[in-house]
C-alpha cells in the first residue's frame, strides 16, 4: 500500500520507472522536506488529516508513531482491537493503532496509512515536543536522500539498481535491512560490528557486547563515567562512556572516539550510527537494495 501522489507530480511519476538510469528507474523526486534540527534531532513537517504535524525523522523506528495528545487534538479515532507492543532502546510499551484519512509529505499523500498511537521521550527539545515519528514503514517505500548538512530530505522512487544522482564522490556500504532498519558494517578497534543508521539517536553508541569484542572488559566499563542517553523512545537511559582506540566507516577512520556503551535489547545490531555523524554527512538510503551511500557534504 503505497502513496497516492498529488496531481502535480502524477504524470512525472507514471514514468518514474520507464527510463534507463539506475537500473531501469528514472530518479524523479517525489517529495522534498526541510529538516529542522532541534538540538541534535531532525524534525520534518507533515499534514495529518489537514492538521499540521511535526515528526521526528527516525530511520531507527520500525513504525510511524503519533503522540496520543496529537491524536486527541485532531479527533482521530483509536483502534484498541489492534493494540501491540513496541520496544525501542528501553522498555516495551502497549499501544493502540489508528488510520488517518491521509498523511501528506510535500507532494506525497499516504491514504489510510496505519500508524501507532503511543508515547516517546525526546528530553527537553527546543521548539516543543514533536507530534510523532516518521518511521521506516513509510520511508521503506522510497530511496531516501538524507542531506542533513543542507537541511533537506528527498524521497525518490525505490529502485533496486539506483545510485545517488550526486556530483560529489561517494562510497557504497553494502548493508542489510532488519525490521526496516539499515545495518551497516563498522570497524571498532579492528573488530567489525553491525550498526543501525538511526536519525532518532542524538549520538552514536555501541552495545556492551560489541565493546567486549573490541577488548573492553566489564571492569574497564565500571570505571567509565555514566551519561544520560538521548535516544527517541519511551525511556531515558544511562550509558557508560568509553574512549575507544579507533572506529572506521568505509574509507574514513576516526581515532580515539568517545562512545556511550549500553546493553542492547536486540542481538541483531551492535550499535547505532547517530546524528553526531549523520548531521555532517550526506547519505542515500536505498530501501530497495539495502545499500547505503555516503558522501562528505561540500562546505
Amino acid at each position: 500500500m503505497i502513496a497516492r501522489v498529488a496531481a502535480g507530480l502524477a504524470l512525472l511519476l507514471l514514468s518514474a520507472c520507464a527510463g534507463s538510469f539506475g537500473g531501469g528507474c528514472r530518479q524523479v523526486p517525489q517529495a522534498q522536506l526541510a529538516i529542522e534540527m532541534r538540538r541534535n534531532i531532525p524534525v520534518v513537517s507533515a499534514t495529518v488529516d489537514g492538521a499540521p504535524a511535526t515528526l521526528v525523522l527516525d530511520t531507527g523506528a520500525e513504525h510511524t508513531i503519533l503522540l496520543a495528545s496529537f491524536v486527541d487534538r485532531i479527533h482521530l479515532k483509536r483502534d484498541f482491537r489492534h493494540a501491540t507492543m513496541i520496544r525501542g532502546m528501553g522498555s516495551a510499551m502497549a499501544t493502540a493503532s489508528a488510520r488517518p484519512n491521509e498523511i501528506v509529505l510535500d507532494h506525497v499523500t499516504m491514504d489510510r496509512w496505519p500508524v501507532i498511537v503511543g508515547s516517546f521521550s525526546t528530553g527537553d527539545l527546543p521548539g516543543g515536543v514533536p507530534d510523532g515519528l516518521l518511521g521506516a514503514d513509510i520511508l521503506a517505500h522510497f530511496d531516501v536522500d538524507l542531506d542533513v548538512p543542507n537541511g533537506r530530505v528527498t524521497l525518490y522512487p525505490a529502485c533496486p539498481g539506483a545510485v545517488p544522482p550526486w556530483t560529489e564522490p561517494y562510497v557504497s556500504l553494502q548493508g542489510r535491512l532488519v525490521r526496516g532498519r539499515f545495518l551497516i558494517p563498522v570497524k571498532l578497534n579492528d573488530v567489525t560490528i553491525q550498526v543501525a543508521v538511526d536519525t532518532g539517536a542524538e549520538y552514536s553508541l555501541v552495545s556492551t557486547r560489541a565493546a567486549r569484542e573490541a577488548g573492553v572488559t566489564p571492569a574497564m566499563l565500571a570505571r567509565d563515567p555514566p551519561a544520560a542517553l538521548a535516544v527517541v523512545g519511551p525511556d531515558q537511559l544511562t550509558a557508560r562512556v568509553h574512549r575507544f582506540r579507533e572506529i572506521s566507516l568505509g574509507a574514513e577512520s576516526y581515532p580515539n572516539p568517545v562512545l556511550p556503551v549500553i546493553a542492547f535489547p536486540s542481538p541483531a545490531m551492535d550499535g547505532l550510527l547517530g546524528m553526531n555523524y549523520l548531521r555532517r554527512n550526506r547519505l542515500w538510503l536505498s530501501y530497495a537494495s539495502g545499500q547505503v551511500f555516503v558522501a562528505r557534504a561540500t562546505p
